[in-house]
């Protein structure tokens, strides 16, 4: 099969406003909370194996072709046209719609804007650790958890730009990307390197 073709910039951006609106609707964020994701930056990187996103700071990564499968990107983020009820919240592409067979860059953004907001991932909802292709999470299906704190000690580095902690890993691909990140000593804080894979469920 064609390689799937490479998300751009603009077309991640474009769906920022409308992952915010999720949360809103959710009534799980505060005014505080969505405060954080308002100055929010992407970057388009080829993130490892699975990786479909990955928060630090206020800064997203997202991977350039959705892990191989392909990005659905939705020019009508509102409508949800192209899916069909699937249960616990979640939606599932129609036969045939060109959300099938590929990840949901708006399922992917709302997740890693919760990250941003400080929230870890869950047993369910959009903070789940695996997205499937096909899938859209809404409103319905958020689920709230409280910020990892990290132990004293553990390996961290401090992005002055990017205003929070990252470890070592998220660090070196920062670096690959461009992005530098600064070594400050080890102790608790927030641990805003959350990362998401996505698979088909194999």
């Amino acid at each position: 099969p064609a390689a799937a073709a490479p998300i751009t910039l603009p077309e991640a951006s474009s769906l920022v406003q409308a992952a915010r609106a999720v949360w809103a609707a959710s009534g799980l964020v505060d005014a505080a909370q969505l405060a954080l994701t308002q100055d929010v930056q992407l970057a388009i990187v080829d993130l490892p194996e699975l990786g479909l996103g990955q928060a630090a700071g206020a800064r997203i990564l997202l991977d350039r072709d959705g892990a191989g499968h392909g990005w659905f990107v939705d020019a009508t983020p509102t409508a949800d046209e192209e899916f069909a009820a699937g249960g616990a919240g979640l939606l599932l592409a129609r036969a045939g719609a060109a959300a099938e067979g590929r990840m949901d860059l708006l399922s992917v953004v709302v997740h890693e804007l919760g990250h941003v907001m400080g929230l870890d991932h869950a047993a369910g909802g959009a903070m789940v650790e695996m997205l499937d292709v096909g899938q859209r999470l809404t409103a319905a299906s958020l689920a709230s958890i409280e910020p990892t704190v990290l132990p004293a000690g553990a390996a961290e580095v401090f992005d002055e730009q990017l205003g929070g902690f990252v470890d070592a890993g998220t660090a070196a691909l920062l670096r690959r990307s461009g992005i530098t990140a600064a070594p400050t000593a080890g102790g608790a804080a927030i641990d805003w390197s959350q990362g998401w894979s996505g698979g088909s469920g194999g």
